[in-house]
């Protein structure tokens, strides 16, 4: 006698595993643990060492009195100031002082300035047929970074006469640009100007002088080598 086809029972339903939750309050493995208070050990060292830096007051030296570019500077012309470590800047400390007197100035220096790194040597040397000429500029008027050993050209910029006779169609000469090397860069003063230092032959000193006098030069990058 046939039975019929034979049915099996359906598979029983087995829900998806689901991990249970971690246990509130529960604990850590002992490392992580012992790391997390390593870190926040450091965490706090750092900050109090970075806090105790900028509020240590260190003496630095400041400029007493106005001294000329070329001036060899005395103890006269100093003073000494306190200021916070974490001023972004490169001054002098005021234990190097004796270091300092009998220096020249390769930049005019103002009185109130803090002394800075770069703006004394012990003495100014142009080879034959050199000289070091100070430049007072506005930013505007010099190449974005000039620093020191920067090869320029002092250009002559054209004078509000000479835009007029221009205008009136009256033809006038410009002056060849001159080259240099800076020597040195100061940081502005209260007005804006930099004074920038450059080395130049001893020729062009005449005609740079008048073109400073007039407010009438500005300093470019010097063409590449072979360009």
């Amino acid at each position: 006698m046939s039975l019929g086809p034979q049915q099996t029972a359906p598979p029983e339903y087995a829900p998806p595993f689901i991990s249970p939750p971690p246990p509130k309050g529960g604990t850590r493995k002992p490392m992580l643990i012992l790391l997390g208070f390593a870190l926040a050990a450091v965490g706090a060292a750092g900050s109090v060492w970075w806090g105790a830096r900028g509020n240590t007051k260190v003496n630095v030296l400041q400029v007493a009195r106005d001294v000329p570019f070329g001036t060899k500077v005395s103890a006269d012309d100093f003073t000494t100031v306190s200021i916070s470590l974490g001023n972004s800047v490169r001054a002098i400390s005021a234990d190097q002082e004796v270091s300092q007197i009998g220096k020249v100035a390769i930049t005019h220096l103002m009185p109130g300035e803090l002394l800075t790194s770069g703006e004394l040597v012990d003495t100014l040397l142009p080879k034959p047929g050199q000289s070091i000429i100070a430049v007072p500029l506005k930013t505007t008027q010099i190449p974005f970074g000039l620093t020191a050993e920067h090869h320029v050209m002092l250009v002559p910029t054209p004078s509000a006469t000479g835009a007029a006779a221009a205008a009136g169609g009256t033809a006038q000469t410009t002056p060849a640009p001159i080259s240099g090397t800076v020597i040195n860069v100061s940081s502005p003063d209260t007005s804006g100007l930099i004074s920038v230092s450059v080395l130049v032959s001893t020729s062009d000193v005449a005609t740079l002088e008048a073109q400073i006098g007039a407010g009438q030069l500005q300093l470019a990058d010097a063409p590449a080598s072979g360009s």
